[in-house]
């Protein structure tokens, strides 16, 4: 019988993923164990090793924040401003201070050795984006806020790969400012099919 773990998962992952999310995958041991409470003896019986423990930590901000912001932004009454803020919002973090950026996002050029569960929790991660981005689009093309004769699908890719890119960028500190934000975010907008602000402009019309 497995031995029951002295000590709160919940607390530890949620701990973990902050570590991870700020640092990188680079992150110390020392720094895990000083944020977990743990030592490292204790962590890696616990998850195996610290790829173990960073997969954990990653499906939980998947299931957490990724699920949670897909739902606040993507699933709004008004696609097109969703679509729009769930863009920005990920990048407005260095405003506020918090320069964390997207782990998901973060973790793709950091991760290049191959570790199939840790491979797959990104896979489901972006999965979870892509369908969102295409139901996103479809009912943005079924309220006539962007043309709708192109296939939601193609579109939801070329969005998906904009907005890594607009992320990274802006970890990077190259699209810092919320004007130079603003200006990728009407680039972005208008391969998809809608005009400059359009979200705004169907706002003032409502």
């Amino acid at each position: 019988m497995p031995r029951k773990r002295e000590f709160s998962e919940e607390q530890v992952l949620r701990s973990a993923m902050n570590c991870f999310w700020q640092h990188g995958y680079v992150v110390g041991v020392r720094t895990l164990e000083r944020e977990t409470g743990l030592s490292a003896a204790r962590l890696y019986n616990a998850y195996g090793s610290k790829e173990g423990l960073f997969e954990q930590a990653l499906t939980r901000y998947i299931n957490k924040v990724v699920v949670g912001r897909v739902a606040r932004y993507l699933q709004a009454e008004d696609p097109l401003r969703g679509l729009r803020e769930f863009c920005t919002s990920a990048c407005e973090s260095w405003d506020r201070g918090r320069g964390w950026g997207c782990l998901l996002i973060n973790s793709i050029p950091e991760l290049t050795s191959y570790n199939p569960p840790v491979q797959n929790a990104l896979h489901r991660g972006q999965e979870i984006i892509d369908d969102a981005l295409t139901e996103v689009l479809r009912r943005a093309q079924e309220r006539g806020q962007i043309c709708g004769s192109q296939d939601p699908d193609k579109l939801a890719l070329i969005l998906s790969l904009a907005f890594t890119g607009l992320v990274c960028r802006a970890r990077a500190g190259t699209i810092g400012d919320q004007q130079s934000r603003a200006h990728a975010m009407d680039a972005i907008m208008a391969v998809v099919g809608a005009a400059p602000n359009a979200d705004v402009k169907s706002r003032k019309l409502q």
